[in-house]
This record gives C-alpha cells, sequence and structure tokens, in this order.
C-alpha cells in the first residue's frame, strides 16, 4: 500500500519547522487531517486531483498551518486546461479566518484569471486587494504545469515566484512590504470551476517552513464600558489570565472589588463586580497591576479614570444660567472678559456635548462635558481660558456670543434644539449705582422654573463676582400667597380683561384654560412677558345675561394656585334708557335712566333741547341713574319740546 508522507522537522537551536506533503496515497483525507470539502477530492496520479460533480461550483479543503514569519512556502499545480476568470485556483498560504467551509480570508496566491497571470493577493472580510501582479499569459497554454514558491521574512516583506514546466529556475514575479496581518492559521486549496473542469485541477509538493508567529506585544487597555452600576468590562488588547487579575485591581472611593470574570463572547475582555454602585456621573480611579497575556506577556501597572454615567431626561431649566459678566470694564477683580455661568439644579448628571449657547447673532457648540448636580460650568471665548486659570471647570467657546452691555438675550440650547433656559436681560432694570462695569449679574434662586425679571440682582462680592462658586445673593424664594383676581372688566362685546394680584409669565397664562359657560375663551398675547393683566376672547358675542367663567391649571412658578376660579359675571349690553324726566327749576331738567351710566364721558355739546339750545351744565356723579341739565333760558310753566342726545 501507498502512503502518503506527511514530514515535520524540528531543528533544536533553531526557530523554525517544517511541513512536506508528497500525495502518493490513498489515506486522504485522513492522513494529513484535511478539512473542508474532501469528498470533492482524490488522489489521482500520485497528485491531490478535483473530482467535484460536473456543475459550476467552488470546492476548498484546508489544514491548520500557523506559520508566517521567516516562512516559504511552495507547491504545484497542473490544470488540464487554460483558465479564466471563471476557472481558477486560490492557494492561501496564510488563511487567518475561515468563516465556513466555503469562504477563507487572508493571503493567497490566484493561479489563473482572465491575464493567464499568477498574483499575490491580500482579502479580508470588506475588500480584497492586488499586492504582486505576475507576468501575463504565463498559463495561456491548453494543459499547465507550474511550481510556485512565495516567501515572507519577519518584517513582513513578501516575493513570489514562478517557475513552468519550461522554466530551469524559479522566476522572481515581484516583491512587497505588506504587514496587513502578522498571524496565519490555515493553508487552503480553493477551485473555481465550471461544468467542465471540475475534475481538471490537481496539486502536488506542498512544502511549508519558517516560524509561527511569536507574540512580544504586552497586553493593553483599549477602552471599557459598564454594564450596571456596579459591573465593569475593560476591553484589552488581546486575550488575558483572568484569574490573575484580581489581586492587582483596586478602585478609589467604591468599595471592594467583589469579583473579576471572563465574557464567553468577547476573549479579551474582563468584567470587574464591585461591592457598592458606582455614583451616576462620578469619576473613579481604577489601579490595575499583574496583568498577563497567554503568552507571559506582562502589562506594565497602570491607572485608568472611569465614569458611569447614565442620562436622565431633561426639562426645561435642569441647567441654568446662572451668573453672567456683561460689561467687565473697568474691572474690579474679576478678569476683564465676559462669561457665563451654568449650574446644574437638577438630581441627575447632564452630558452637555453638542450643546448649543446663543445669542441674537451667532450660536457656539459646546464638546464634552458631564455637569454634576449642584455643580458649575463657567463659559467664556476660548482666547480668553487662561485668564480665568483660578477659577474650577472653564471651557472656551469659538465663536463666542459677545453679550450687549444694553440689553441681549441668550438662549442654552440641548443637542435635539430644545430650550434648556432663556434669558433677556436688560441693564436698566437693576439699580443705577451698581451699573458702572465689572460686576456681574446673579441669580438670585436657581431652583425657580420660570424667569422671573426680580430673580435677577447685581454681584455684591467685593471681587465683582463669584464665577464657579455661590452667588452672593443666592436665596430659595418661598411665596406661599394664594393667587387672587382683584378685577374683571367687559371691554366689548367679545373681549374680557382680568387683572391679579400679582405678576404671571405669558407662558404661565398660556398653560391655563379659560371658560365662559363652556365657551373657550383665547388668550390674547399681552403687551409684556411678566403682566398682572390679560385679555380674553371669545369666538361669539356677548349676550345680556349671566355668565359663569372658569380659569383652570393655572399656577404661578412658585406652585401657587388661586383662591377662587369660578366666578359669577352679569353683563348688561343694551343701551340704557331714559325713564322719565322732570323739572324743578325753570333752567334745569333732570332725566332719569333705568339703569346706571357712565357720565363722565358726557359734554354739554351731547344734548340739545328744541327751541332752548344745549345746556350750559351738567350735574351728575360719574356713575349715576339722573343726569342733570342747567340752560341759560328759563322754561315756561308748561311747555312741550324735543332732547336730542347724541352720545
Amino acid at each position: 500500500m501507498k502512503t502518503v508522507q506527511l514530514l515535520f522537522l524540528f531543528m533544536p537551536g533553531l526557530a523554525w519547522s517544517q511541513i512536506e506533503i508528497n500525495f502518493d496515497s490513498l489515506a486522504f483525507p485522513s492522513t494529513n487531517n484535511w478539512q473542508g470539502d474532501t469528498t470533492n477530492f482524490e488522489i489521482t496520479n500520485k497528485m491531490l486531483s478535483l473530482n467535484a460533480p460536473h456543475e459550476k461550483g467552488s470546492s476548498m479543503i484546508y489544514f491548520t498551518s500557523d506559520y508566517i514569519n521567516n516562512a516559504q512556502w511552495m507547491f504545484r499545480v497542473k490544470f488540464d486546461f487554460n483558465p479564466s476568470s471563471n476557472n481558477y485556483a486560490s492557494v492561501y498560504v496564510a488563511g487567518s479566518d475561515i468563516t465556513d467551509t466555503t469562504e477563507i480570508f487572508g493571503y493567497f496566491v490566484k493561479i489563473g484569471s482572465s491575464d493567464d497571470d499568477i498574483k499575490l493577493y491580500y482579502s479580508d472580510k470588506d475588500t480584497q486587494q492586488l499586492l504582486i501582479d505576475g507576468q501575463d499569459d504565463v498559463l495561456d497554454h491548453s494543459k499547465n504545469l507550474v511550481d510556485v514558491k512565495i516567501t515572507r521574512d519577519s518584517t513582513g516583506y513578501w516575493e513570489l515566484f514562478v517557475k513552468t514546466d519550461l522554466d530551469e529556475e524559479y522566476i522572481l514575479q515581484g516583491g512587497v512590504q505588506n504587514q496587513f496581518n502578522d498571524r496565519s492559521s490555515y493553508f487552503a486549496i480553493e477551485c473555481n470551476y465550471t461544468s467542465t473542469r471540475s475534475d481538471k485541477f490537481s496539486f502536488d509538493n506542498i512544502a511549508i517552513d519558517g516560524e509561527g508567529f511569536k507574540d512580544y506585544t504586552v497586553p493593553e487597555i483599549d477602552s471599557s464600558y459598564f454594564l450596571s452600576p456596579d459591573s465593569l468590562v475593560i476591553i484589552f488588547s488581546k486575550p488575558v489570565r483572568v484569574p490573575l487579575v484580581l489581586p492587582g485591581i483596586s478602585l478609589d472611593e467604591a468599595g471592594n472589588i467583589v469579583s473579576v470574570y471572563s465574557l464567553p463572547t468577547q476573549m479579551n475582555a474582563v468584567g470587574l463586580q464591585f461591592s457598592e454602585p458606582l455614583k451616576n456621573g462620578f469619576e473613579y480611579t481604577l489601579v490595575i497591576s499583574g496583568v498577563e497575556d497567554f503568552a507571559d506577556n506582562r502589562m506594565e501597572d497602570s491607572t485608568m479614570v472611569v465614569r458611569y454615567f447614565q442620562p436622565g431626561d431633561l426639562h426645561f431649566k435642569d441647567i441654568v444660567i446662572n451668573e453672567l459678566l456683561i460689561d467687565p470694564s473697568p474691572p474690579e477683580d474679576l478678569p476683564e472678559h465676559e462669561f457665563i455661568e451654568l449650574l446644574n439644579v437638577s438630581k441627575t448628571p447632564v452630558q452637555m456635548k453638542g450643546w448649543m449657547l446663543s445669542d441674537q447673532k451667532s450660536i457656539s457648540v459646546l464638546g464634552a462635558q458631564i455637569l454634576l448636580p449642584d455643580s458649575m460650568v463657567v463659559l467664556t471665548s476660548s482666547s480668553n481660558v487662561s485668564a480665568f486659570s483660578q477659577y474650577r471647570n472653564v471651557i472656551g467657546l469659538t465663536p463666542w456670543p459677545s453679550l450687549n452691555n444694553s440689553s441681549d438675550s441668550i438662549s442654552l440650547m440641548a443637542s435635539d434644539s430644545s430650550v434648556i433656559d432663556y434669558l433677556a436681560y436688560s441693564k436698566s432694570d437693576f439699580p443705577e449705582n451698581q451699573n458702572d462695569g465689572g460686576r456681574t449679574i446673579e441669580l438670585i434662586d436657581p431652583y425657580l422654573p420660570c424667569n422671573l425679571p426680580t430673580n435677577w440682582q447685581w454681584s455684591s462680592s467685593p471681587a465683582g463676582g463669584t464665577p464657579g462658586n455661590l452667588n452672593t445673593q443666592f436665596n430659595i424664594l418661598k411665596n406661599q400667597t394664594q393667587i387672587e383676581v382683584i378685577q374683571i372688566t367687559l371691554l366689548s362685546d367679545s373681549i374680557l380683561a382680568l387683572m391679579f394680584s400679582e405678576k404671571f409669565l405669558f407662558q404661565e397664562y398660556n398653560k391655563a384654560i379659560f371658560t365662559l359657560d363652556e365657551i373657550p375663551l383665547s388668550l390674547k398675547y399681552p403687551d409684556a412677558n411678566f403682566t398682572d393683566k390679560i385679555l380674553l376672547e371669545s369666538s361669539v358675542s356677548f349676550q345680556s345675561k349671566s355668565y359663569e367663567l372658569r380659569i383652570s391649571d393655572l399656577m404661578d412658578c412658585r406652585g401657587n394656585t388661586l383662591t377662587q376660579s369660578t366666578f359669577i359675571l352679569k353683563f348688561d349690553l343694551d343701551p340704557p334708557k331714559i325713564d322719565s324726566v322732570r323739572s324743578e327749576y325753570h333752567d334745569e331738567i333732570t332725566l332719569y335712566f333705568n339703569e346706571i351710566v357712565n357720565t363722565g364721558k358726557l359734554k354739554t355739546e351731547d344734548f340739545i333741547l328744541e327751541n332752548i339750545g344745549q345746556p350750559t351744565q351738567l350735574k351728575s356723579d360719574d356713575f349715576s341713574r339722573t343726569i342733570t341739565l342747567q340752560f341759560d333760558s328759563l322754561m315756561l310753566s308748561e311747555f312741550t319740546s324735543t332732547l336730542y342726545i347724541t352720545n
């Protein structure tokens, strides 16, 4: 019986070995531990030959091989045809990955193409790159027998040699420096064929020598992520020995590490379980020592900063504009540059990456910045950051939205453009004796969930301001006074005017619901954004009858509500009528109306008594049911005349 010769040479003192395979036995594939489409291959005439079904397809076989450094690969290929773009072979000399039995990646030699040549390629899951383009037409024959040799040194320099049955020596096809991959796992043969060529491929004289991959690189920390507040995963550049990690890891301010564990789906990952959850948004220093990989390469002792961060829901005024220097000249003890201080008044940390600060002319975008609860950040122009070096947590912005001295408006927006805080200021709103420059404007109560003009004041700090520190005017404003409607006035047959006991922001009025006998009343935009007077308009005209006015959901920014939310209104829209006319004196007549009338706007010119003329004087209170008209001419005891009223 013929046998397959599988020769491994191990030379003492040398870091290389050799594989030689000559196909002179029928014991394929078990003798050489070939895998893949082995049923499509057989040994014929002492060569490994393809004998696949007579249909278009591809067949691949492979065995494990880690030779890559100072390596040489040699093999013989026989084609009983002229190769083409549909009939060719690929020999993977350093295959790095096999996804299944039909696809492999790595360095390979392609024998045959439309150019009838031999080429060296590198492929991965996404791309295929030509490294060496061999001489054209070397395979332009009806039958071909060719020997191929590939070499790679320890620096990653490749060379491709070819010897046909017409050549006496190997001919160099080209060389290239390439280190896309420095490891090998497989040697593979892949045949691509049409139905008439499925038994025309043969291979022989496979010889491989050189060195396998030698790992001298120490592991490094690539990244980390949290599975939960008390569980951290560290990603290393390569797999490490998990049991040796435990004694060499500690974490400040977070208690002891309970356990270290591996992740089955990530061979280069190590999980750490802490005894206490980490605080959201806070930084911790992780000390790591004694970490080794499986090649005994030891990582240098190191530290890394980790931060568990879980974003919360964002709301208006979670971050507030807390202090700003709009007029830095002449300076007191502050830098002579504008700044804006932000304060996180929420209960969760906020990532401000992509947030925007704008005025009426420009917009600046913030970089990555986690602002913890009750923490501040000072924003200024990038060119002025060094001037604020004595203050904590200062960030430079370009461009800087220059703050107008007289008045301006500033918006703070999240990365989704939602408004988080807004400030419209006017320097004239503040006391004149502190209006000379070099002094900041401070928020009194930063926890007030609305922008009240009365919530701002000049800083009383001797330095002119307190960037990064508690405001001098800080005070939690408490106002438990309930709100009252102090006046309701009918202005027309469809408009009511309401006056309240305190001023509201328009947005607070806009949240409320006003109805008159269940008829919705629309809010007309007031003359000022902060006012105690509003106008309500009905879509239908009022009638002369009683109505019920209901006000719901009206609340000021401190949470105060109305003491009374329902009001009974009686509208009189009919014009007044004269019930009777009397004359007690010869120069006067008195008019009696059916209701109280507003006589304050009446003039003598509004009345004419036929044959007498206009009265010279009107006698009445501003609101009364009677009006007395006095004339210069005397009237007879009995006479008949007509009184004309024009207003």
